[in-house]
């Protein structure tokens, strides 16, 4: 899932929001600090950090 991340910003969202995406994925989407969809979607998402 890492690798569908760094194709593009779009697919960073997605990944972020799905619910299979690993915890240390999400962690390393966390960093997208310029991105707010992204930052959202991490919160969201079930195995994202509280």
């Amino acid at each position: 899932m890492r690798d569908l991340a760094d194709e593009s910003i779009e697919l960073a969202r997605v990944v972020a929001k799905n619910p299979s995406t690993p915890p240390d994925v999400l962690e390393a989407l966390s960093g997208y600090e310029h991105d707010l969809e992204i930052q959202r979607n991490v919160t969201a998402n079930p195995k994202g950090a509280c």
